[in-house]
């Protein structure tokens, strides 16, 4: 018998701070209430698609600190209600087209802390209700155009710790509401301008150890950052961090 197969009222179950490495197929087909699934810091390597199968009312998913190596295509198939997907610090270095494919209400993903090096571009199609996203300490050197362009509630967006060189304003989709972005510790040479310019919203930006953080962008023609921001922190509305203080 699964060990909670007459338990189809349970809403919250905390697993984290064990030694699991595999857990069965079928062990929450009988969670039809569930709502928030704890997995953190385990020693777990895949995440098995029959897991969520008949978590209808699932939401949260936690699978931070676990030695994951990638996400499987229709993974998440059997759940379309999950908000927030917590994957930060796994050892992540593929995710499968498809694999998020049902969240079509996913709000919050964090990828953070894995070794992924690039994102297909049509990655995010189909998840217009993303308002925050951390990919920070990966090893992505170039986001294709078009990537986040699904996205049209963005408010929260990290991308620190990678080996990304430019930033252009052809990644994104809709910045009005753009309220909190961070760049710190790339390798980042050149910032395209319009991104600030339609990012009305924004409160705080961090860009602190980057090569252009240091002095002029070496982009065609030179560009100066500093002239960028400077009338948003003279409105009050922007924090800038441009060095590590």
């Amino acid at each position: 018998a699964r060990i909670f197969e007459n338990l189809n009222l349970l809403n919250f179950l905390d697993m984290r701070n064990n030694l699991l490495a595999v857990i069965p197929s079928d062990t929450f087909q009988s969670l039809n209430v569930l709502s928030l699934l704890q997995l953190s810091n385990n020693r777990l390597t895949s995440i098995l698609p029959a897991w969520f199968r008949n978590l209808a009312n699932l939401s949260i998913v936690n699978l931070n600190v676990n030695l994951i190596t990638e996400v499987l295509p229709d993974t998440f198939v059997g759940t379309t209600r999950i908000g927030l997907i917590n994957l930060n610090t796994n050892r992540i270095s593929i995710i499968h087209d498809g694999a998020f494919r049902t969240l079509t209400n996913l709000q919050t993903l964090d990828l953070s802390n894995n070794l992924i090096t690039s994102l297909n571009a049509n990655f995010f199609a189909g998840f217009p209700n993303i308002n925050d996203l951390r990919l920070n300490f990966n090893q992505i050197e170039e986001f294709p155009d078009g990537l986040f362009s699904p996205f049209q509630t963005i408010r929260f967006f990290e991308a620190r710790g990678n080996r990304l060189r430019v930033v252009s304003r052809k990644y994104f989709g809709n910045l009005g509401i753009l309220d909190f972005l961070r760049f710190d510790d790339n390798l980042i040479v050149a910032f395209d301008q319009r991104i600030m310019d339609e990012a009305r919203m924004l409160r705080t930006f961090t860009f602190f150890g980057n090569i252009c953080a240091t002095g002029s962008l070496t982009s065609n023609p030179p560009v100066n950052l500093t002239p960028c921001f400077a009338n948003y922190v003279a409105m009050g509305r922007l924090k800038v961090n441009f060095f590590n203080m």
